[in-house]
């Protein structure tokens, strides 16, 4: 049987995909306890849980003797970006901003390739091309995963960007990814993918125009 904590993360989680990709519209009265009860089939107790830790994220608005209103997303507390990247794509939430996600981590991506290309200094670019090439033409998926996830954090650490680094950190830390689309691509494609990145930091080329003529399209079908 499930507990009382299991099922209010169930209404908790609902609740908040539902505010997240706007199904219930910031500035909109949410529906009573007794309504919300009636609809998850649970008490008021469960739902009252929820709401009050929605409303520790800022995403709902308790007024003593009032209705509760619903809060702009934007203006949450930033540990809604754990809600959001540790619910994973088997989640609701995680399915309904996978394409927020994927969009989120490309403009992360643009950043860190630019402060390496800028910053980086040439034996740290070498050494990451090198390590590419490590991996065989013909790689097994796990080769390739270990050898992105290195690329990652070698060129956030060549860019020197200190907030970059704790954010990545964080990110990775939750669960949030490599900085890759959310599609199936064959490993080998990948890795192709990365050698010509790891090859123009080498040569001292600029690589973000390439990572961006690859992954721009990819946007607006995800979105």
């Amino acid at each position: 049987m499930d507990s009382p904590y299991h099922v209010a993360d169930g209404v908790f989680q609902t609740l908040a995909m539902q505010i997240l990709d706007g199904t219930i519209p910031a500035e909109s009265v949410l529906a009573s306890e007794r309504v919300l009860a009636g609809q998850f089939g649970t008490s008021r107790i469960i739902v009252r849980q929820a709401v009050h830790r929605l409303a520790d994220l800022g995403l709902l608005v308790v007024r003593q003797g009032g209705g509760t209103r619903v809060g702009d997303p934007a203006n949450a507390d930033i540990r809604v970006l754990d809600v959001i990247y540790g619910a994973g794509s088997d989640n609701p939430i995680g399915r309904a901003l996978l394409g927020h996600r994927f969009e989120a981590s490309y403009l992360y991506a643009v950043g860190i390739l630019d402060c390496a290309y800028r910053r980086g200094p040439q034996e740290d670019r070498s050494a990451l091309h090198s390590r590419v090439h490590e991996v065989p033409a013909d790689p097994s998926a796990e080769d390739v995963t270990a050898m992105v996830d290195d690329f990652w954090k070698r060129t956030v650490a060549m860019g020197g960007n200190r907030i970059i680094e704790m954010e990545m950190a964080w990110w990775a830390r939750i669960g949030g990814g490599e900085v890759s689309p959310p599609v199936d691509v064959p490993a080998a494609d990948k890795l192709v993918f990365y050698r010509i990145l790891s090859k123009q930091l080498a040569l001292g080329q600029d690589p973000v125009p390439f990572y961006m003529a690859e992954m721009r399209p990819l946007l607006d079908i995800l979105r």
